[in-house]
C-alpha cells in the first residue's frame, strides 16, 4: 500500500500577449516539492521557445530552454511537449524514482521553478504550462 504524506498538486500558468517576454511562477516550494511532470502546449500558429529557471528567491538560474511548437495540444497530429525530456527523449532534469518508479525532480524549500517566453506571443494566441507535483 502507498501513503501519501503530503499533497499531490497541479497548476497551470498561461503566457499571453500582455505578459510580453516577463517572467513568471510556475510552482513555488514551501516545502521540498517534487515536480513530476511539465508539459506545454501552444495555439499559436508559431512555435514558441520558452526558457526554464530555477530561482532561489534571489537569483534566478537558466535550467534549459524549450520549444513548444505551432499548435501543439490543440490539433491531433501535434502532441504536447513534455517538456521533462529533450527531443531525444533524455530527462532534462529528472533524477530521483519514487516508490512507484516515476522520475522527478526535487525543488528545494524556498525555490521555485520560473519562465518566459523568449518573445512575445501574437493576440488570441498562448502558451500553456501545466505542472504536476507533489508537496
Amino acid at each position: 500500500m502507498i501513503n501519501f504524506t503530503s499533497s499531490f498538486n497541479q497548476s497551470e500558468v498561461v503566457f499571453q500577449n500582455s505578459d510580453g517576454t516577463n517572467k513568471k511562477t510556475l510552482v513555488t516550494a514551501t516545502n521540498d516539492t517534487r515536480i513530476y511532470s511539465i508539459m506545454g502546449v501552444c495555439s499559436d500558429v508559431t512555435a514558441r521557445p520558452i526558457k526554464l529557471y530555477l530561482s532561489d528567491g534571489v537569483n534566478d538560474y537558466i535550467a534549459y530552454t524549450v520549444n513548444i511548437p505551432a499548435n501543439a495540444g490543440f490539433v491531433t497530429n501535434v502532441n504536447p511537449v513534455d517538456i521533462m525530456y529533450d527531443a531525444n527523449g533524455v530527462s532534462l532534469m529528472s533524477h530521483s524514482y519514487d516508490s512507484n518508479y516515476s522520475l522527478y525532480f526535487t525543488i528545494p524549500a524556498g525555490w521555485s521553478l520560473k519562465g518566459n517566453l523568449i518573445s512575445t506571443i501574437s493576440s488570441p494566441y498562448n502558451v500553456i504550462i501545466s505542472i504536476s507535483y507533489q508537496s
